[in-house]
């Protein structure tokens, strides 16, 4: 009896995660439309959806090194991905309109699209040639002008808890840009909503920032090294707040410090 009343529990809970999720995009592009700027939308992402959704699961959020942070400024944040909750839970926890990096292929999906359009994600080309590099230069004035940025350059959602090693698109635009990257760890979201299920459980979620990892006296050379660099961050500081830190899968090929 105990099992059926969770389950029912559990659907009600993700048929009103799909249903106010729908509620926020549609209102996000009413805003877009009517004010022409996305940054009420993105408002709209941590004052009305974030906090409802959190609370239907019952779970609340710890927000560890505000401080680290100079929020006049704008950055990169790059964050470890265990759970869809991820989102809400960086949503709800950085005091500042937040945008991703997308591939521009998602811009002319239905719906979709229209909300990413209407919230200002950053769209880049990734295929090779001067379409590529343009975009990405758009990109990084767009961040330079005061856009910040929240990437999960891991590239999917750890099946294990632990940090992946992460991919470098992010980490070119953050050069472009010149802008420093932020980690960000995320601790106990996998435990609220696992991957790859929508089984929702109340528990406590940690979000810690780190100290910024400078990127305007790097090149595009230092790619490698600067994508070291954050996974090391972001590993140490995942272990600090409950998590377990990086696989021991190497990252890329490390290049040697600047002397």
């Amino acid at each position: 009896m105990v099992r059926i009343m969770w389950f029912m529990i559990n659907i009600l809970q993700v048929l009103f995660f799909f249903f106010w999720s729908f509620v926020w995009q549609s209102i996000s592009i009413m805003l877009r439309f009517v004010s022409g700027d996305p940054r009420p939308s993105l408002w709209v992402a941590r004052y009305m959806w974030s906090p409802v959704l959190l609370g239907i699961t019952g779970s609340r959020v710890h927000i560890h090194g505000m401080e680290k942070v100079d929020w006049s400024k704008p950055h990169i944040f790059a964050s470890n991905h265990q759970s869809t909750l991820d989102i809400v839970a960086a949503f709800l926890a950085l005091p500042i309109p937040l945008r991703f990096v997308a591939k521009k292929e998602l811009l002319y999906i239905p719906f979709l699209g229209w909300y990413m359009w209407a919230v200002g994600m950053i769209f880049v080309n990734r295929k090779k040639g001067k379409e590529a590099i343009r975009s990405l230069e758009r990109a990084g004035e767009l961040i330079r002008n005061g856009a910040d940025i929240i990437a999960f350059p891991e590239g999917t959602r750890s099946g294990d808890g632990k940090v992946h090693p992460l991919k470098k698109g992010v980490f070119v635009v953050a050069l472009e840009a010149g802008v420093p990257i932020i980690p960000l760890a995320i601790e106990g979201t996998r435990y609220s909503m696992p991957k790859d299920t929508f089984r929702v459980r109340a528990y406590e979620i940690h979000v810690a920032l780190g100290e910024p990892i400078e990127t305007k006296d790097l090149s595009y050379e230092d790619r490698e090294l600067l994508m070291e660099r954050t996974r090391n961050a972001l590993g140490a500081l995942h272990e600090k707040i409950g998590g377990l830190g990086c696989s021991d899968e190497p990252q890329r090929a490390v290049i040697a410090e600047k002397a």
